[in-house]
C-alpha cells in the first residue's frame, strides 16, 4: 500500500470517528410538533435520550386522514412509534378489546397493553359533520410503542411505561380532532394501566 493511500485512509477513518463521538454527543432536539405537525413532540421527550444522532421521522397517511397511518420516530438510538387504524366499529364493547392485553383507560376510552409492551386505545367517534360521517362511524384506534419499553417492563408500573401512557393519550388527543371526531372529549392525562387483573 503507498504512502499516500495509507495518509488517506487513516485521514479518513479519524474523520469518521470524530463524526461518530460529535453525533453521539450532540443534544437532540426536538420540534413541537412530530408526525407531520399532528402530535405534540413533548411527551416524546422522556423517550428519547438528550444527546446523540438527531430526530428522524417517517410519517405513512399523516397528511390527510385515511383509514390507518403510521408514523415512526428516531432518536439517540432510541424509537418510539404511533399508529392510527380505523377501527371495524364505533361501538366495541370494553370487555373484548381488553380482553387482549392488560386493561388500559383514557377516562371513558378503553384499551390494553400487549405482551410486547404497546399501548392500545380505541376510541368513539361522534361528528357533525356530513362529509366524514360515514367513516367515522367505526371509530379509530390510535397504539404507541417504544424501544425503551418491552416485555419485561410488564410486571408492575415503571417509568418508562408510565412515559409511554403519556405519549399514546397525547397522540390520542391530538389525532382525535384531526382525525375528524367532534366528540366524545378525551380526558386529560396519561392512560391508566390496571395492574390488578
Amino acid at each position: 500500500m503507498g504512502t499516500g493511500l495509507a495518509l488517506l485512509l487513516l485521514g479518513a477513518g479519524t474523520w469518521w470517528a470524530a463524526d461518530r463521538k460529535l453525533s453521539n454527543d450532540e443534544a437532540v432536539e426536538l420540534p413541537k410538533k412530530v408526525c407531520n405537525g399532528r402530535i405534540s413532540a413533548k411527551s416524546l421527550t422522556p423517550l428519547v435520550p438528550t444527546k446523540g444522532k438527531k430526530l428522524s421521522e417517517s410519517a405513512f397517511k399523516f397528511d390527510e386522514p385515511q383509514d390507518h397511518g403510521y408514523c415512526l420516530l428516531e432518536a439517540g438510538g432510541e424509537s418510539a412509534s404511533i399508529t392510527y387504524t380505523e377501527a371495524p366499529s364505533n361501538d366495541l364493547p370494553r370487555k373484548w378489546i381488553q380482553k387482549h392485553g392488560r386493561p388500559a383507560t383514557l377516562g371513558d376510552q378503553y384499551g390494553y397493553v400487549s405482551e410486547a409492551g404497546e399501548v392500545f386505545i380505541y376510541l368513539q367517534c361522534t361528528t357533525k359533520s356530513q362529509a366524514v360521517e360515514e367513516r367515522l362511524k367505526s371509530g379509530v384506534v390510535i397504539s404507541a410503542s417504544a424501544s425503551t419499553v418491552d416485555g419485561d417492563d410488564l410486571k408492575g408500573s415503571n417509568e418508562q411505561l408510565r412515559n409511554l401512557a403519556e405519549f399514546v393519550a397525547q397522540a390520542a388527543r391530538d389525532l382525535h380532532g384531526w382525525y375528524g371526531c367532534d366528540g366524545p372529549t378525551l380526558a386529560d392525562g396519561p392512560v391508566t394501566i390496571d395492574w390488578s387483573k
